[in-house]
């Protein structure tokens, strides 16, 4: 599943849009809410906190770019690991480079 919506999404308080390349048109809103915490069968007063919620608003509106940049570090360390270089710098990279795809994988739906 990579077929997300084009960035870039902005942030406004709890909401982030993706609005199209005219700037008229919001391709799709997502709305962070509040949840509730049960303790058994009993709703508590306990819920997520407003800070938390556009901290959440943030991350989600950051994905596009987030991805993008994950792709080109990528791209840096493939180009990295053609030099010459001892084996543990060798292996600290290919496993900064298996993380990043890792990452990348799981927010486009691969894994």
């Amino acid at each position: 599943m990579t077929g997300w919506t084009k960035g870039p999404w902005l942030r406004e308080g709890r909401t982030v849009y993706a609005i199209d390349e005219s700037n008229t048109v919001n391709r799709f809103s997502a709305h962070m809410q509040g949840g509730h915490v049960f303790r058994g069968h009993r709703m508590d007063g306990e819920r997520t906190t407003q800070a938390e919620l556009e901290a959440n608003a943030h991350l989600i509106a950051a994905a596009p770019e987030a991805d993008e940049l994950a792709k080109r570090v990528i791209a840096r360390i493939v180009g990295v690991l053609n030099y010459d270089m001892n084996n543990t710098a060798r292996a600290e990279l290919e496993t900064i480079k298996a993380d990043a795809e890792q990452w990348r994988a799981k927010a486009r739906g691969e894994s």
